[in-house]
């Protein structure tokens, strides 16, 4: 057996751990490019909180808001924020919208050009080689794990799809995980996110290319947020089971970085690329179709392997650890589906997906980087039923 496991430098958990932000970006830089998504309300005091310790530490900051998903033109427009302001370190505080738009900048600030320079499938693809803007990464959401992983996830809109910008150059040098500001996040990011971060840790669990510490990580995930994401859906202020979903996202981020994920991840990039669905509700979506078509695909060539991972799975989603392996194997799906009706997920045809768009849909996710890990191959027929499925 042949792998690798790569990590982030540092990793800090700890509930109030904004306050030390001055202390611990002054030994990365000192003119702060600080990148947020949007915060009002009770967040806002969170960001007066992280301005405030940034300030005593005595470093320039120049607050820049990062609207939506990011796009190439966000990029751009942040680029030339850090470099009229001198920027020598990036800060983010958000989701992983904010959190990918910080590392596209701090990849681009460092290597010069533009970012298409550096996407794969629709740009040119060059490696990064210079080291980004030294990066903290502070998540807010716990969803993409994007403050454990070393690419950037940037939408394409002339081209219709969402592609990566890649390099262990993106990983940012720390990742704090402060779980008194997802607190506020309201229950339908909760369950978008929280989806999306089980999705995750079970692709990269189920992925072709998964090892030894990604298995171990993944589960270990998993197991944190099957009972957590329910709580934290119901009454968001429930802070410690905010802290459990926050470290199985960077669990999942730091698995999907080494595991890889699969089709569902496949089929996202371009559904969120082509119409405006949120890359958790993408996820949420397909997650059972897919599941359900591997599932399949496994027990129809009695793949072993993938078949005692189902029924692993299936014990830990039920909270039944004593099932037998065939029953648990059908209790990923129904599991999965429970969590997709209870957080009253909406189906691809609420943003506008028709059966029009399933050839180019099929198309575009076979050329994705997350689809040659799925765990079995799914014909271009066994991709369009998953579509059909979430229709």
């Amino acid at each position: 057996m042949n792998w690798k496991f790569t990590t982030l430098p540092q990793i800090l958990c700890q509930q109030g751990g904004r306050h030390q932000l001055g202390r611990l970006a002054s030994a990365l830089g000192q003119r702060v490019l600080l990148v947020t998504g949007r915060m009002s309300g009770e967040r806002s005091q969170h960001l007066t909180d992280i301005q405030s310790s940034l300030k005593a530490a005595n470093l320039f900051v120049h607050h820049w808001v990062q609207t939506g998903e990011p796009t190439i033109e966000d990029v751009e427009a942040g680029t030339e924020a850090a470099r009229s302001h001198r920027c020598d370190m990036i800060i983010a505080v958000g989701g992983g919208s904010a959190i990918d738009a910080a590392k596209a900048i701090g990849g681009v600030v460092a290597n010069g050009g533009a970012p298409l320079d550096y996407l794969e499938v629709v740009g040119a693809g060059k490696p990064l080689i210079k080291p980004a803007l030294p990066l903290i990464a502070v998540p807010t959401t716990a969803g993409a794990g994007s403050e454990g992983t070393r690419n950037a996830v940037l939408c394409v809109k002339s081209r219709g799809v969402k592609v990566s910008m890649r390099g262990e150059q993106l990983r940012p040098h720390l990742a704090l995980l402060d779980a008194e500001l997802a607190v506020t996040v309201p229950p339908e990011t909760t369950a978008a996110t929280g989806l999306d971060c089980l999705t995750q840790l079970i692709e990269s669990y189920t992925s072709n290319k998964a090892q030894p510490l990604t298995d171990a990580w993944a589960l270990d995930g998993i197991q944190r947020a099957v009972p957590a994401l329910p709580v934290v859906y119901r009454d968001g202020s429930e802070v410690n089971a905010r802290e459990q979903m926050l470290i199985a996202a960077l669990l999942g981020g730091l698995c999907l970085g080494n595991a890889g994920l699969g089709a569902v991840h496949g089929f996202a990039g371009p559904l969120g690329g082509s119409f405006p669905i949120p890359h958790g509700i993408a996820c949420a979506t397909l997650l059972v179709p897919v599941l359900s078509a591997n599932l399949a695909k496994a027990q129809k060539t009695n793949n072993s392997e993938l078949l005692e991972k189902y029924a692993v799975l299936g014990r830990i989603l039920s909270q039944q650890p004593d099932l037998a392996a065939a029953i648990a194997q059908n209790q990923v799906i129904e599991q999965c589906q429970a969590f997709v009706d209870a957080f009253e997920i909406p189906p691809l045809s609420h943003y506008g997906v028709s059966e029009d768009a399933f050839p180019e849909l099929v198309t575009a996710a076979t050329r994705s980087s997350s689809m040659k890990y799925n765990p079995v191959p799914l014909s271009n027929h066994e991709l369009t039923q998953c579509l059909a499925m979430a229709l």
